[in-house]
């Protein structure tokens, strides 16, 4: 593994740093935030139940607060971005939005869709191992096609390309 990569993935004890981090009072007096760090710092993930817990929290400030605490236990002062591709499978859709000014009708002349074979020719380029970077997503928005409605390609499609 290279050096970049190691370090994409944050400190291997990040659980015992962030154990070790000063804990503040908007967390620790919360039950469910408190709750959260806990079962990060003993099992290194939340369950469901904390998750929509969190989700449905009313203080921003104190589930931003935790974030932080997690981003600096496992990656420090750092900041990373993500490259990521987006490659528009079509561009037919059903519906006629009045904001979009990407849709075209399935009959309009610049209307497209992509077959497997050209997606896969769009995003080759990006598994070259010799890139300066690391592509980390393939977003494929859609169209709403009555066509994607029997789609059968699968999410895995495109890892081969990136292993």
């Amino acid at each position: 593994m290279t050096d970049d990569a190691i370090s994409l993935q944050g400190s291997s004890n990040w659980r015992s740093n962030l154990e070790a981090m000063d804990v503040p009072s908007h967390i620790s007096t919360d039950s469910t935030l408190s709750t959260a760090l806990r079962m990060l710092i003993e099992q290194g993930r939340i369950d469901e139940d904390i998750g929509n817990r969190m989700f449905s929290h009313d203080s921003l400030f104190a589930l931003t607060a935790l974030a932080n605490m997690v981003k600096h236990a496992r990656f420090g002062p750092n900041v990373y971005f993500n490259d990521n591709l987006h490659v528009n499978t079509t561009n037919i859709c059903v519906l006629a939005c009045r904001f979009c000014a990407f849709r075209k009708g399935p009959r309009h002349s610049d209307a497209y869709e992509l077959s497997v074979e050209e997606y896969i020719h769009r995003i080759e380029p990006y598994s070259n191992s010799s890139m300066r970077f690391i592509l980390l997503e393939v977003s494929i928005p859609l169209g709403l096609s009555n066509i994607m409605k029997n789609c059968t390609v699968k999410p895995s499609l495109a890892s081969p390309l990136f292993t």
